[in-house]
């Protein structure tokens, strides 16, 4: 399941299909006796969490999106890494970095249908998102086809 809602197993053929996850939740649940609860259950909640998403201008190469990312997991790996910072060692959709010496993560993705990305961020540290954010921010300043205007 992505970081997006969308999910797609290999027992469907690799189809993102929504009514497919909803009915096997269903079928999950009934084997835990009507309890959709048991399925998130022991899961924890971050301290923080935030979503933000940057336009690049449609003018942008089809692989701009990409380039993005690809600089982001050059950033996160290099040493310019802020302290703290490690690249995580799954990454499956777009890059994703551990954040605070391991007290929160961030993840840059390209958006599947739109000229735009996607930036996850949680923490277990107040104002950690904040500080994430920044360094993200002027990580991605660079980029000249993005719009920073909202962050």
């Amino acid at each position: 399941i992505e970081t997006s809602g969308h999910g797609a197993l290999s027992e469907n053929h690799y189809l993102d299909d929504g009514a497919y996850m909803a009915v096997k939740m269903i079928v999950e649940a009934a084997r835990q006796k009507g309890d959709l609860g048991a399925l998130v259950r022991g899961f924890e909640e971050p301290l923080e969490s935030a979503e933000f998403r940057v336009k690049y201008s449609e003018d942008a190469p089809a692989n701009y999106g990409a380039g993005v990312v690809g600089g982001f997991e050059a950033f996160c790996s290099g040493g310019d890494a802020p302290k703290g910072w490690a690249s995580s060692p799954d990454n499956f959709e777009g890059w994703r970095a551990s954040v605070l010496e391991g007290k929160g993560w961030v993840l840059i993705r390209k958006s599947l249908h739109d000229p735009l990305l996607v930036i996850n961020i949680e923490s277990d540290e107040p104002n950690g998102v904040a500080e994430t954010k920044k360094i993200v921010v002027d990580f991605l300043a660079k980029y000249e086809k993005l719009d920073l205007s909202h962050l």
